[in-house]
């Protein structure tokens, strides 16, 4: 009962979770969305007028692009709202994550001192745990999958990442 007290006391001492650069991130994604809904608008108007000159034979056609742009518009502006607001697999601050605290950042915590600069590392047979330093996580890599970063804009690890696209302001991340 004792272990589970100290751990308690340890979460509550951890500090807060970095704060993302908010505003890059907003203004990234605004440049993005826009961009997007430029190119929709100038594919959609030069479709739309290409099949308005249509005549003879080609008329036959006319519904098929029609149908076949307003999809595809359509199928952008779903996926970019999926970008803009799926989770792109940002590891969240839980016991499960967060404990065991390593000795070196609970000595740190406890005498009020910095957390160390470096990650700590864990090694075992077929696993490798990290523990993140800023967003005071543990992070389990399995061999040969070694997909966790931290990043710099969100502040945040993110399992699987790519990386963080400053086209959308956002990390792109997945096992895809």
């Amino acid at each position: 009962m004792k272990q589970i007290q100290d751990d308690a006391d340890l979460m509550a001492l951890l500090p807060s979770m970095p704060e993302p650069r908010i505003w890059d991130m907003r203004s990234e994604a605004a440049g993005g969305c826009t961009l997007v809904a430029i190119l929709v608008a100038l594919f959609v108007t030069v479709t739309h007028l290409t099949t308005k000159l249509m005549v003879g034979w080609a008329e036959v056609y006319k519904p098929v692009f029609s149908a076949a742009i307003y999809s595809e518009a359509l199928v952008a502006g779903i996926s970019l709202l999926g970008l803009m607001f799926g989770d792109p697999g940002v590891v969240v601050r839980s016991p499960a994550t967060c404990l065991p605290v390593p000795e070196a950042v609970a000595a740190a915590l406890k005498s009020v001192t910095p957390l160390p600069k470096e990650n700590i590392v864990q090694k075992s047979e077929s696993t490798i745990m990290t523990y993140c330093v800023r967003c005071c996580i543990w992070r389990r890599t399995e061999a040969g999958d070694d997909h966790y970063h931290h990043c710099s804009m969100c502040q945040r690890c993110v399992s699987h990442h790519d990386h963080h696209c400053g086209v959308f302001g956002r990390c792109i991340a997945g096992k895809g």
